[in-house]
Order: C-alpha cells, then sequence, then structure tokens
C-alpha cells in the first residue's frame, strides 16, 4: 500500500472517545435480559404444546371410540344369536352361573395380579422403559377427566376387548381346533363340557394377541401377555366371560386408583 493513502493518525479515535469500561453492560443485566426472553418464550411453548395435546379433546375421541365398540358389541352379539339360533349363553354371557364366575374372577386377581406387577417391575428394569398408556397420561394432565377415563378404561374396555379376545378370537381358534367350521362353532367357541377337548394353543395365540395388542404402551405388552393367558384360562374353563372380565375390570381399576393417589399425593 502507498504510504500516502494510509490513515492519517489524526483520523484515528481519540483514545479518550472510546467508550469507557464504566458504561458497558454489566453481565446481571445480560442475565436478566436472557430470563425475560425466555419468560416471554415460555407461554408461547406453552400455547404451542396445548394446541398439540388437548387433553379434553383426545379424552372425547377415546370415550366416544370405546362407546362405538361397545355399541358394535352388542349389535354384534345381537346379529349373532339371532343368526346362529342361540341364547346369550352360546356366546359366553350365561346368566345362570355370573355369581360363580365373579367371585371366581376376584380370586383370580388375589393371586395372580401380584404376580402380573412383579412382571411389569421387571420389564421396565430390564427394558429401561416407563409404562406409559394414552389415557392416564390424559388424567395426569386433567384430573377433572377421572370419570370419563373410568368409563373408557374400566368399563367398556374390558368388557369389549373380553369379547374379542376371548369370545370371537380365542372362539375361533378353538373351533379350529374341534373340525369343520361352521358359524355356530365360530362364535360359540368352547362350551365348558368340552374343554378337555381343546388344544391350549388357542388360548395361547390369544393371549400374545392380546398383549401386542398394547405394544405402544412401554413394556408392559410382556407382562400383558401373562394377564391374557389368566384371562384366557378363564374363558376356556367356565366357557364364560364374566370370569376374565372382573378381573380386567379389577386389573384396569387398580391402574386408576393408583393414578388418582399420585395425583393427590403430588
Amino acid at each position: 500500500a502507498d504510504p500516502a493513502e494510509l490513515a492519517d493518525p489524526a483520523e484515528l479515535a481519540d483514545p479518550a472517545e472510546l467508550a469507557d469500561p464504566a458504561e458497558l453492560a454489566d453481565p446481571a443485566e445480560l442475565v436478566d435480559a436472557g430470563e425475560q426472553e425466555q419468560a416471554v418464550l415460555e407461554p408461547i411453548d406453552d400455547e404451542a404444546d396445548g394446541a398439540a395435546f388437548d387433553p379434553a379433546k383426545q379424552m372425547r375421541v377415546v370415550a366416544l371410540v370405546q362407546s362405538s365398540q361397545l355399541v358394535a358389541m352388542l349389535l354384534g352379539s345381537l346379529w349373532i344369536m339371532v343368526r346362529c339360533g342361540v341364547g346369550p349363553g352360546a356366546i359366553g354371557w350365561s346368566l345362570r352361573q355370573a355369581p360363580y364366575d365373579l367371585l371366581l374372577g376376584i380370586a383370580a386377581a388375589i393371586l395372580f395380579m401380584p404376580l402380573v406387577y412383579v412382571l411389569m417391575l421387571l420389564a421396565v428394569q430390564g427394558l429401561d422403559q416407563e409404562y406409559s398408556h394414552p389415557v392416564l397420561e390424559m388424567v395426569g394432565k386433567e384430573l377433572w377427566l377421572l370419570p370419563f377415563a373410568i368409563w373408557a378404561a374400566v368399563i367398556v374396555a374390558p368388557i369389549t376387548e373380553e369379547f374379542a379376545f376371548r369370545v370371537l378370537l380365542q372362539g375361533y381358534l378353538e373351533s379350529l381346533a374341534r373340525g369343520p367350521l361352521s358359524i355356530e362353532k365360530i362364535v360359540v367357541g368352547s362350551p365348558a363340557k368340552m374343554v378337555q377337548q381343546v388344544p391350549w394353543w388357542p388360548m395361547i395365540v390369544s393371549s400374545v394377541l392380546f398383549g401386542l395388542a398394547h405394544f405402544g404402551y412401554g413394556p408392559s405388552w410382556l407382562p400383558l401377555i401373562f394377564l391374557g393367558l389368566v384371562l384366557g384360562g378363564l374363558f376356556r374353563a367356565t366357557g364364560r366371560v364374566w370370569a376374565s372380565t372382573a378381573l380386567h375390570v379389577i386389573f384396569n381399576s387398580f391402574a386408576m386408583l393408583s393414578l388418582a393417589v399420585q395425583i393427590i399425593a403430588s
């Protein structure tokens, strides 16, 4: 560069004109500004999360879907009885021994539910995954949704799932093991008097599928396979769904009860 083109020393900034160090921003003020920015952003993030997940709206959808499944089950049962010319007892709804079946379901809950919870604990620790369920998460955010959760998870889900996995699925598989198919054999399943003629594999298959139906809820599908074996065994032994439904209702009730206790305690 030409020395003549170099900056005139006189044009250089006067040291006196430089910023006074005392006038520089205080680090504490910078921290305060950061906190203010975060405080402004947090409501926006909360609004975005609320828009993405509305517990009340989601619970209404769940309750509607579950109620629709219950109506479909009732209409399906009616169609089966009319189509096959059979009574409710042929599809597992016999009231004759319902009190005995309910007591059997309660006894099975006392005996086997501790084993299910032990398996649940081992699965959570072994797979390093937390148990999660959308209904429980909704109630955890909004406690007033608990009655809807009880309707969906404690009442409707056990009834419809036992009808689907035990009467229809397990009954259909048992019909395959008994020879030529017919609509009556598919929907009636295995009467108690024929239980000794039915192999164990239909109960095992339906139990595995029952557990896999809950695959998205953390590691719970593994212990639920064991629970499905107990439920299937009750249906296989009685030819009715009252005992398995009672056990299913008790199991889901304990999940709701434990959630309510955790919410109240916190």
